[in-house]
């Protein structure tokens, strides 16, 4: 809980040690739950089969025999949306004409289109779930089963199972796993076509290799990364989990040994490096780096709640994730049952709760939703952040926030006009556009809107929402994929977005209303030089000091600097210590002249005036994790801090009774700090705030 954060929160200001026996993962939001850290609960009975999670409006869908179940996480209640266990078939329609095989594989939420994607098994179609129209559409296959490429009025697939959604630069790839034919196809949307993408039949003895060189046995379950473009695959006949390289093509195996024995059904992706699996008779978690598995969940004779360690499912057979909880179907007894990470002796570690004389933290604000930007005005003391489809501020010195636009759950949109109108779909970029701090930009996808705080309306800047390629020009005909954070320079009018999802950096002048490619091409990798030669690998955050424009390039570990005169990218040399893995955020104290740089394993300081760095906390995914925006307070050195997946905001300060003289490193870790005999001041100058991290960071962490 508290005690927790506040631990992490010591260790990320003053540089002291990190919780050190539950193991740092490589997500910016998660890690894996554990047999000792996990409690099971029922969440409804009478409901099974396919699971997916509408989390913005916190809607569990379920799948079983052809019948659609809605259930609301806040109370519970249950409701039938469509469908029949008896009248099963193949008809398109509305929801009460509407027919499925009794037997469906995996479904998938669109929120975009507020739509369900279904593997409509037996009748070897994909099919689409309109819940605003309440009507069922084909989106490919005949009806006939066979392995046909081509329109998805014409394709054909033999029993597909399972299938993900994937937002590339080049727009909506769905990916199918074809049990029958042991294939993966790939279907690209809007246009409906199908291709196949790996496998080329079906086969006992499976082969890795490139495309449609490779050969499954039995395509299940799948899920895929969106940090490595990876997509997963349960092989569970031949007892493996296979990824495909979506840019490559290339088919390995992952999983599937003599040292490790699986018959994987489900699966899901937890961060970077690991996966969720499901299989008849247990659920574990795959560490990818360390070839480590960790059974989480066993099945049982009986279906039993309580810790992991001694809870126990009739049989697992489907689940899903969000932030860190998963929802587990239960065949058999019907059921669908809640993991959930809680605070047992077994899952926790200890620390000298001492230690935390010298921070504290304040809890800023709580949310369902994910808040991953914020935007703070210094003269008003107001906070200001994307919050599920809404823009929400709320005062610095309180914990209570406010909606000023779109609607925090339930109705989004792209709708322009006053505050109270006005509507935004998942934003999640935001920055002050002027120097009053009364206009800020706001990213979503495809589009920058403008919210003018003064006259009370939303207009959009650049952007066309139904574009699926990206395109500069005038503003107006100008297209993005997903903008993921913003900077802002007043004296150019330009306003400077970070395309993520296309590895791009994109300027929007003022002036000229225009659009043009800063950085990237579309394609990631990682090249210096020239700025119209360079590329990046989905950068995350980035932040601009006078000309320069300092890049998180989250998966090529690195941190990038833009000349913004001359258009040249160099790659940072920083200190050999400082070793990167996956930066998601950075922010600059200019009166310190310091980075504050967040990865997947630490957060640093990067002393920019000397090139000397300090590592000032370890991201135990379990207490925080990597983070997802920082912003310096410039007037009490505190830092904010968000949590993406978490729906949090804090804020961490130094208290402001230290005394700036010490000069000796003590023998031990101190317990206490002398304090001047004069009354504290309410606030510490530029040299007693550097003499205070100097301290800490190069004394009370010591190199031994």
């Amino acid at each position: 809980g508290e005690a927790s954060f506040a631990t992490m929160a010591a260790g990320l200001i003053l540089g002291l040690a990190a919780l050190g026996a539950a193991r740092a993962e490589n997500s910016p939001d998660r890690i894996p739950l554990r047999q000792g850290n996990a409690m099971v609960d029922t969440l409804i009975q009478g409901a099974s089969g396919s699971l997916v999670l509408n989390r913005l409006d916190q809607i569990l869908y379920s799948w079983e025999n052809g019948v659609l179940c809605s259930i609301k996480l806040q109370s519970g209640e249950k409701t039938m949306l469509m469908g029949s266990k008896v009248n099963t078939g193949d008809r398109d329609g509305t929801f009460s004409n509407a027919r499925f095989h009794a037997s469906s594989g995996q479904i998938e939420y669109l929120h975009e289109s507020s739509a369900l994607i279904v593997a409509d098994t037996v009748n070897s179609k994909l099919r689409a779930i309109h819940l605003d129209d309440e009507i069922v559409t084909t989106c490919a296959g005949t009806g006939v089963p066979g392995s046909v490429d081509g329109p998805g009025s014409t394709a054909q697939f033999m029993s597909p199972v399972g299938f993900k959604v994937h937002k590339s630069k080049d727009g909506l790839r769905v990916y199918i796993s074809d049990f029958g034919a042991g294939k993966i196809r790939m279907m690209t949307l809007p246009e409906k076509q199908v291709h196949t993408f790996a496998g080329s039949h079906k086969d006992s003895s499976p082969v890795d290799g490139p495309g449609t060189s490779a050969v499954f046995d039995s395509p299940h379950g799948m899920a895929i990364c969106s940090y490595s473009s990876r997509l997963f695959v349960a092989d569970p006949e031949a007892k493996r989990i296979r990824a495909v390289d979506t840019i490559t093509r290339e088919v390995t195996t992952i999983v599937g040994s003599e040292k490790i024995q699986t018959h994987p059904t489900c699966l899901d992706v937890i961060g970077r490096r690991g996966l969720y699996v499901s299989e008849p008779g247990r659920l574990y978690s795959f560490d990818m780096e360390l070839k480590a598995v960790s059974t989480i969940l066993q099945s049982g004779v009986q279906s039993t709640d309580g810790l992991a360690l001694t809870a126990r499912f009739r049989a697992f057979y489907c689940f899903t994730t969000a932030y860190d909880t998963l929802y587990v179907s239960e065949s058999g007894h019907r059921n669908i049952r809640t993991v959930r990470k809680v605070q047992t002796p077994q899952g926790n570690c200890s620390m000298d709760l001492g230690r935390l004389k010298y921070a504290s933290v304040k809890e800023v604000h709580e949310s369902l939703y994910t808040t991953r930007k914020i935007a703070v005005n210094p003269k008003s003391k107001l906070l200001y952040f994307p919050s599920g489809h809404s823009i929400k501020k709320m005062a610095l010195s309180g914990n209570s926030a406010v909606v000023i636009a779109g609607r925090e759950s339930g109705e989004s949109g792209d709708v322009d006009g006053t505050l109270k109108t006005a509507r935004f779909t998942s934003p999640t970029a935001i920055k002050f556009g002027s120097s009053a701090y009364n206009v800020l930009y706001v990213g979503m996808a495809k589009k920058l809107k403008i919210v003018d705080l003064d006259l009370g309306v939303v207009n959009t800047v650049t952007g066309k929402q139904n574009s699926y390629d990206i395109r500069d020009g005038h503003a107006l005909n100008a297209s993005f994929h997903n903008i993921w954070d913003i900077a802002t320079d007043y004296e150019k009018s330009h306003v400077i977005l970070l395309d993520r999802n296309d590895h791009r950096i994109r300027i929007f002048n003022g002036h000229e209303r225009s659009v043009t490619t800063l950085i990237g091409d579309g394609i990631a990798g990682h090249v210096d030089g020239p700025c119209t030669m360079a590329r990046l690998n989905y950068p995350t955050s980035f932040e601009l000091k006078e000309y320069r424009l300092y890049v998180a390039d989250t998966s090529n570990s690195v941190i990038r600097s833009v000349d913004m005169k001359s258009k040249e990218i160099t790659t940072l040399k920083v200190p050999s210590e400082l070793k990167l893995s996956h930066p998601t955020a950075l922010t600059y104290d200019r009166i310190l002249c310091i980075f504050y740089i967040s990865s997947q394993n630490a957060t640093w300081v990067l002393n920019m005036k000397n090139n000397d760095t300090y590592m000032v906390g370890q991201n135990n995914a379990s207490q925080f994790g990597s983070l997802g925006d920082m912003h310096i307070d410039e007037q009490d050195g505190g830092l904010y801090v968000t949590g993406p997946e978490n729906g949090r905001i804090r804020k961490i300060s130094t208290l402001n009774t230290i005394s700036p003289t010490i000069t000796q490193a003590p023998t031990a870790y101190p317990t206490s700090i002398p304090i001047p005999a004069e009354t504290p001041r309410e606030e510490l100058t530029v040299s007693e705030r550097l003499s205070f991290f100097v301290f800490f960071l190069s004394h009370v962490y010591p190199s031994t």
